[in-house]
């Protein structure tokens, strides 16, 4: 339902609109806002082990990577530089929730706003049932975007770093 509600907005605004960009983007975290980078924080303070789903797989991407391709588009269109059309924008590395996971206890540790890294164990998404289904692979090339705007994503643990010193852990 999620997805072909999306799928909708973009051909309502493809039917309406002569000039339109939708960058579409996937498994966003920040500071703000409840995502799964905030939820690992909470679950590994409150929680000795947790079991995290491994067989799904996509490409985290912090807000502030979005806002900055966000930005380029809008700078490059007021100087008349029309890329027109749908683009993909995601963070550059493909890891599973587990290896997110891992990446979020290991950063948060080596700043300081962990005392403890959880032990953790992969499990498959079948043995962790949501009311939503989510697709096994999430993974979308930024080249196109890239090859128009020029940005490119930070690395994930820079990312992390930066989140968890936005939300005031390093």
């Amino acid at each position: 339902m999620y997805g072909r509600t999306k799928l909708q907005g973009e051909a309502e605004i493809q039917s309406r609109c002569n000039k339109h960009i939708i960058l579409r983007t996937a498994w966003v975290f920040s500071e703000y806002g409840n995502n799964f980078l905030k939820t690992m924080l909470r679950l590994g303070q409150e929680r000795d082990e947790l079991g995290i789903v491994d067989d799904q797989r996509g490409c985290p991407t912090y807000a502030r990577d979005i806002a900055r391709a966000v930005f380029s588009i809008c700078e490059q269109y007021s100087y008349g530089r029309e890329e027109l059309g749908i683009y993909h924008f995601c963070g550059n590395e493909e890891v599973s929730w587990y290896q997110f996971a891992d990446l979020i206890f290991q950063c948060a540790f080596r700043v300081g706003s962990i005392k403890k890294v959880p032990a953790t164990k992969p499990i498959l998404t079948q043995d962790y049932p949501t009311p939503a289904l989510r697709p096994a692979y999430s993974g979308m090339s930024i080249m196109r975007f890239k090859s128009s705007y020029g940005v490119v994503p930070n690395s994930l643990p820079k990312n992390i770093e930066d989140c968890l010193a936005g939300l005031g852990h390093a």
